[in-house]
């Protein structure tokens, strides 16, 4: 998920390049397996509203992650809430695994 419609191509042509745009069967990806999500996409949203409401930016509200990266802006963000964000969504699980850049200036999070 991001905002920029040319990072949104870099990512559609990497999940390409990477064969990470086959469809899942059951492996790994959103879980949602047999029911036809490929196993990466991008999309092009604000990535508050993705993780709040992703029905809203064509995300199934059913998918489930295995793995969600986090790379915000640094000085325009309020991590509290993005972890607040991530950690409330419909879209992970207990086992999911989230990764967030930070700035070292924050020190430990």
């Amino acid at each position: 998920v991001d905002m920029s419609d040319d990072c949104c191509g870099t990512c559609e042509r990497n999940i390409e390049r990477c064969g990470f745009d086959t469809w899942n069967e059951g492996g790994l990806g959103t879980g949602i397996g047999d029911e036809g999500e490929p196993t990466a996409k991008a999309v092009c949203a604000d990535a508050f509203r993705a993780l709040r409401q992703p029905e809203s930016v064509g995300i199934s509200p059913d998918a489930k992650y295995d793995i969600v990266t986090l790379c915000p802006p640094y000085e325009e963000i309020v991590y509290a809430e993005l972890l607040e964000a991530v950690a409330n969504t419909p879209l992970v699980t207990e086992d999911t695994i989230v990764m967030v850049e930070y700035p070292d200036e924050l020190g430990s999070m």
